[in-house]
């Protein structure tokens, strides 16, 4: 939880979903929250140009005066990098996200590549992405460029879309300065029972709800066909995501 966001009588939230951090499921609670709560979950796609960061000062600029407009109460949920409201000069919503251990996100990015999840599987699986040991042992892009966290926290400016000593300070920031809290894909059940908490007028028997669901959506929405990772793929992606393991770590300091 962050100190210094005052969120008891907060109105408006964001969370602008890491992917492949389980956020489907995050979501799928919200909503049904939503509707015993009283305010609306604002559930969008990618931007227009179907990444996830604006490029263009216009296009950013739209974006803080058309969310601005936004009827509150709403959590506004988007696969988008962390927006600064204060640089156009309006106010800031109460940011929230989820994280994963980078190599078990990385994976699981990969192989939704490849396969989709079981509720909507790829009929023929992409080669080659059905070899990822291989894939990493070779240093391929389409497995050791395909997720980072880092960009999702920095913002975003072209600097912010790869993990550097200098992406990695921003986000951090960005995580003590904007957001109220960011949870771990590996204890939702413990980031439910915080949002209840810290503010109960969006989250009240968060915790309950998401236990009565968690197992059935797991299922619904996990990637399927997995093959196993082997130590030296763990190995070698460790180094390789080096940045993103300090970030990781830091996030998970302050969640517990």
């Amino acid at each position: 939880p962050n100190p210094f966001l005052e969120f008891s009588s907060c109105r408006r939230v964001f969370y602008n979903r890491a992917p492949k951090c389980g956020s489907r499921t995050v979501l799928s609670t919200f909503k049904l929250l939503a509707k015993k709560l009283n305010y609306t979950v604002y559930d969008k796609e990618k931007p227009v140009t179907n990444r996830p960061f604006i490029s263009d000062d216009m296009g950013l600029r739209k974006f803080a005066s058309d969310f601005d407009e936004l009827a509150a109460p709403f959590l506004y949920a988007q696969h988008i990098h962390f927006f600064n409201f204060t640089t156009f000069h309006k106010v800031a919503p109460s940011f929230i996200n989820v994280i994963r251990d980078p190599i078990e996100g990385l994976v699981s990015h990969y192989f939704f590549n490849a396969f989709g999840s079981k509720n909507a599987p790829l009929s023929t699986p992409k080669p080659p992405y059905n070899m990822v040991n291989a894939c990493v042992r070779h240093r391929l892009s389409h497995c050791m460029n395909i997720h980072k966290l880092i960009p999702f926290f920095c913002g975003h400016d072209k600097a912010c879309r790869s993990s550097n000593p200098s992406s990695l300070a921003r986000a951090k920031r960005a995580v003590k300065e904007s957001y109220l809290i960011v949870g771990l894909t590996e204890d939702l059940h413990a980031f439910m029972e915080s949002l209840e908490t810290l503010m109960p007028q969006f989250f009240r028997n968060a915790s309950a709800v998401f236990a009565l669901q968690d197992s059935a959506l797991y299922e619904h929405y996990r990637t399927v066909k997995k093959p196993r990772v082997t130590e030296a793929t763990k190995s070698i992606l460790r180094n390789h995501l080096k940045y993103e393991y300090d970030f990781y770590n830091f996030v998970r300091m302050r969640f517990y």
